[in-house]
């Protein structure tokens, strides 16, 4: 927790200043404001081979987007140790977003079969965001662990260990124990935006 904690205050801190110091150009800045931001770039060096990286705006719209890439040789074979996190505040019930995700207006969502959802699931960007609400009234917490992550062309594949904090009783696990699922999540682009995403999760007996 004091991990992510450090990173959230690093990552608001560089926002802050690539506010401050960016330079947009007079044509950008008769574009929208958050077109603006989103063009935008940051980048802090550790002049050691290793950076963090970003939009002004907080979207990773490129590969390089990282908080924390670091390389393993330096200043060479660069890798990605932290790609983001997921932050908020919450105060009293309501739920303050710190972090962003992009995307597209049309975006579509495919939930195959499993455990929770038995026949499958498709959801718009608004059902997207009803399904979110609901995961929050089980969950106090979860975490993701990417264990493998592939581009081809414009689509990013992921293989992720995802451990939720239960807030309620599920089956067999009581409140405040841990449900454990291993997802295969397919992620298309398109203008650095997810268009589309197909989730494959298969969750371990509770």
């Amino acid at each position: 927790m004091r991990a992510l904690l450090v990173l959230t205050i690093v990552a608001l801190l560089l926002r802050t200043r690539a506010l401050n110091q960016s330079q947009i150009a007079p044509r950008r800045m008769r574009e929208s404001k958050s077109d603006s931001l989103l063009n935008a770039e940051w980048l802090e060096s550790d002049s050691m081979g290793g950076f963090a990286s970003g939009t002004v705006a907080g979207y990773r719209t490129r590969r390089y987007h990282a908080l924390l890439l670091t390389p393993r040789h330096p200043p060479c074979d660069r890798v990605v140790l932290v790609s983001g996190i997921e932050a908020f505040v919450q105060v009293g019930g309501a739920r303050f977003p710190l972090s962003t995700q992009r995307y597209a207006p049309d975006v579509v969502q495919e939930e195959f079969p499993n455990r929770f959802v038995p026949a499958g699931a498709r959801r718009d960007l608004d059902g997207l965001r009803a399904a979110a609400e609901r995961g929050r009234a089980v969950l106090s917490g979860q975490r993701f662990h990417v264990r493998a992550a592939y581009a081809v062309g414009e689509t990013v594949i992921l293989e992720v260990l995802w451990v939720g904090i239960l807030a309620i009783a599920v089956g067999a696990l009581a409140a405040g124990q841990e449900m454990r699922a291993h997802f295969a999540v397919f992620l298309e682009f398109r203008d650095g935006k997810i268009v589309r995403q197909r989730n494959y999760d298969c969750f371990e007996p509770f």
